[in-house]
């Protein structure tokens, strides 16, 4: 195999440019410069990328795409020659590092940001108890 990934590519069964034994390997997609994994179907030399359009589906239970043009880049993240070693492997580990990084940071504050919520919910209700009960009586009376 070579380590080129091909210039069109698709992940439906249905398409003339789907290749299951290139899509086994793992093909990696950068669009304008960041990294993709909704990419449904590429094309290098025609610079775009077709992606699902939310949770909509055609009449045949297809999601709906949209075509967006840009700069497209494409690798094998599974390299059988491997002709640059660790290359790839190395980006990965750089940009897990950031998002570890910045979903601990995250979560930190989000997880105190949401305890500080429940305290408040929580004084609120011991006000209010009376509030609930009259709602609870109205709609049966």
């Amino acid at each position: 195999m070579t380590d080129t990934p091909p210039d069109h590519l698709s992940t439906n069964p249905r398409s003339p440019h789907f290749a299951m034994d290139v899509l086994q390997r793992g093909i990696g997609i950068r669009f304008k410069g960041a990294a993709r994994t909704d990419v449904e179907e590429y094309s290098i030399s025609e610079s775009w990328i077709r992606v699902a359009a939310g949770k909509s589906k055609d009449r045949f239970g297809q999601p709906m795409t949209i075509k967006l043009s840009g700069p497209v880049e494409a690798w094998f993240e599974d390299t059988a020659g491997e002709s640059e070693p660790g290359a790839a492997s190395e980006d990965r580990a750089e940009s897990e590092d950031r998002a570890d990084n910045e979903g601990g940071a995250e979560g930190e504050v989000g997880a105190e940001s949401e305890v500080g919520a429940q305290s408040e919910v929580g004084a609120d209700n011991e006000g209010g108890a009376e509030s609930e009960g009259r709602n609870e009586a109205s709609p049966a009376a």
